[in-house]
């Protein structure tokens, strides 16, 4: 008996055209991840009429609603395909621009307007080497995705996610892998500042230990009784209520910095961050910028590491009334 061997599997996307959401299309890409974890929603509805079994139920089971949801965790990020990553979570419709290698894509969270994400078709094949299960998921975007920034490790992400169900698929035969071009965490530089206008300007040098991102899109699965066979959700909407983001940065601290920023939670004043890696290879980079200020009013975790003093600075969204979050790639990508 052959089993499906895990080292086969593969996984495969295509970018959904932004006006027909859903409608499955073939692949373009490998996906440049360990592994995709898909969960069924679907519900069986189990009434228990009173037909005289000594049963929970009555055997009248109906299925009442299909959908996915879908995980990837702690992925080594490359950027020659983290564009798509943020199609699907910031804002849709990105072009590229430049007119050659180094391609520079930007996503700015609007918020002041829909953001018209992008939406995948996810294609996944189990194989035992002769024999096997393709599968493909349309629909498919993000409720969250995160970043951290570890010592010792690459700048990794997590993202979750919705779909619709699960079809049997063909496999979009002869997909390439992007080019990995993996950045170790440690090439991050953070810098503080108080407005968007001033981001980049007061560099974090020599003291900052880790780093983590998390940004909420806000977009959800919505069903809507329009008569679909298939019991899937219909389209998607964005709750604002559900917009987030959050940084954590640990950093050790010298007397000004625990002043200033001490200062900065009390009174509620704007924190403009900035996080850049460079790539190991030329031209290459992703940058983060975010409006927040301090989740608590009042001074920050202190702890210690390696006999220095560090603090926990914890911050969440907030705005000028313009501008929240922005992450630009730059790769060898311009499609």
């Amino acid at each position: 008996m052959a089993v499906l061997l895990r080292p086969l599997t593969l996984f495969q996307w295509g970018k959904e055209v932004i006006t027909t959401h859903g409608t499955a299309v073939p692949a373009t890409e490998k996906i440049a991840v360990e592994n995709i974890g898909f969960t069924p929603l679907d519900e069986l509805y189990r009434p228990n009429l009173a037909k005289g079994y000594m049963l929970p139920h009555s055997a009248n089971e109906t299925p009442i609603v299909r959908g996915t949801t879908w995980k990837v965790s702690d992925q080594p990020l490359t950027f020659n395909q983290h564009q798509r990553w943020l199609s699907m979570a910031i804002v849709g419709g990105v072009s590229a621009v430049g007119v050659a290698d180094p391609w520079t894509w930007t996503y700015t969270r609007n918020i002041l307007a829909d953001p018209t994400p992008d939406s995948f078709t996810l294609e996944r094949r189990l194989s035992d080497g002769t024999l096997f299960n393709d599968n493909e998921w349309a629909y498919a975007m993000l409720k969250e995705i995160s970043w951290t920034f570890e010592e010792n490790q690459p700048l990794k992400f997590s993202a979750e996610g919705f779909a619709r169900r699960i079809q049997s698929s063909t496999l979009t035969a002869a997909q390439a892998m992007p080019i990995i071009d993996i950045p170790p965490a440690p090439l991050c530089k953070v810098w503080l500042d108080a407005t968007w206008a001033t981001l980049g300007t007061t560099l974090l040098s020599g003291q900052v230990r880790q780093a983590e991102v998390t940004f909420k899109t806000g977009f959800k699965p919505i069903i809507l009784m329009d008569g679909r066979t298939d019991l899937d959700f219909a389209t998607h909407v964005v709750d604002g209520n559900e917009v987030g983001l959050e940084l954590e940065l640990t950093v050790l601290l010298t007397k000004a910095q625990y002043d200033a920023q001490k200062t900065a939670a009390e009174a509620g004043t704007l924190r403009a961050v900035r996080l850049l890696v460079d790539g190991p290879t030329v031209d290459r980079s992703i940058t983060f910028d975010m409006l927040l200020k301090y989740d608590v009013p009042t001074f920050f975790e202190v702890d210690d590491d390696e006999g220095q003093v560090q603090g926990v600075f914890k911050m969440r969204e907030s705005t000028d009334g313009t501008n929240l979050f922005k992450v630009i790639v730059e790769n060898g990508i311009g499609t």
